[in-house]
């Protein structure tokens, strides 16, 4: 897995929060702040550094996109990601609560992802 697709993991989290606030209607300034994952970004960052890749997040990212970006990019692409797979993600994670242990296997994640596209 790469750099850039830990990050993606990391910035997904709490854009998969403030998409089920929004759709529940408790979306405000103070619960996209609360939802606000700055821990995930830090730790994304860190491993992305250690793994010879920048994430920037007050600077330009670097010259070279193999080598690096900035944390905004890899925010808007999770943003869009989630947003464009939440019924497949509202539907692992019902099935998930439903599991016993919570539990599921790969084959039925991917029969309710293919389900939900």
């Amino acid at each position: 897995m790469s750099a850039y697709s830990l990050a993606l993991i990391a910035a997904a989290g709490e854009h998969g929060e403030l998409h089920h606030l929004q759709a529940a209607g408790l979306l405000t300034e103070t619960t996209a702040r609360a939802a606000c994952a700055a821990h995930d970004r830090d730790t994304a960052i860190s491993a992305a550094a250690a793994l010879g890749f920048t994430i920037t997040v007050d600077s330009p990212a670097p010259a070279d996109p193999d080598r690096g970006v900035t944390w905004s990019e890899v925010s808007k692409e999770a943003r869009v990601l989630v947003g464009e797979h939440w019924p497949a993600i509202r539907a692992v994670a019902a099935a998930l609560l439903a599991a016993p242990n919570l539990t599921l296997t790969g084959d039925q994640v991917a029969a309710l992802i293919t389900a939900n596209r």
